[in-house]
């Protein structure tokens, strides 16, 4: 195994024992406060006093694990754009990708793309209407080498990326863009890790090409 593998490795032994410690403060604080719940109403029944207070404790467990569901991921997801210059008759653009993890569990994710499509000025507007729901679009989109229209933010060998808990991870991907572009929109998004796998997180944002800069 690698250096990069045996730090992985050690990272997850070690949110795994921090997990751990947490499960058996949250357990012991349910007990010992409803075991002194039971004795100071009097109730002295040893065997009622035990079913009591460790049913109590799987209560605040399953509050704070299930209620508050923090077994599950959660992810603050924003997509950015920043125009870097011109390259002949395009515009260099990076795509970025932030992902801070404000939960306690280690996240993956999978199947990271984004979709580029941009308006040039004698363009119109694409008016998408599903049912009562209305979605513009850009009619424009990049010319990619395969068969796809959303460019893959990691690589394919990679299967997925990961951010531990309170780190913010930027993804960054350099695309051009043709140079009579007035707007640009860009899409992302990603799956999560099984057995959430059909569950995705998506993100958009649209940036004005400044034609005083192209």
């Amino acid at each position: 195994m690698n250096k990069e593998g045996w730090l992985d490795l050690s990272a997850s032994f070690l949110f795994f024992i921090g997990q751990t410690i947490i499960v058996v403060f949250l357990f012991a604080f349910g007990y010992c406060l409803f075991t002194l719940v039971f004795l100071f109403l009097g109730i002295l029944n040893d065997n009622l006093t035990l079913v009591g207070s460790i049913s109590s404790g799987l209560g605040v467990l399953a509050f704070y694990f299930f209620l508050k569901r923090e077994i599950f991921p959660k992810i603050e997801f924003l997509v950015d754009l920043k125009v870097i210059g011109l390259h002949k008759n395009g515009i260099l653009a990076e795509i970025e990708l932030i992902l801070k993890n404000v939960g306690l569990n280690r996240f993956e994710a999978y199947n990271c793309t984004s979709a580029i499509s941009w308006i040039e000025p004698e363009d119109d507007v694409i008016i998408h209407l599903d049912q009562n729901f209305i979605e513009y679009k850009f009619p424009r989109q990049l010319d990619l080498p395969i068969d796809s229209s959303r460019i893959k933010m990691i690589p394919t060998t990679w299967g997925y990326f990961f951010v531990e808990s309170g780190v913010t991870q930027i993804l960054k991907k350099l695309i051009i863009i043709p140079k009579n572009a007035s707007y640009i929109l860009v899409k992302s998004k990603y799956h999560y890790k099984l057995p959430l796998r059909t569950d995705f997180h998506t993100s958009q944002k649209v940036i004005k090409i400044d034609k005083n800069f192209v």
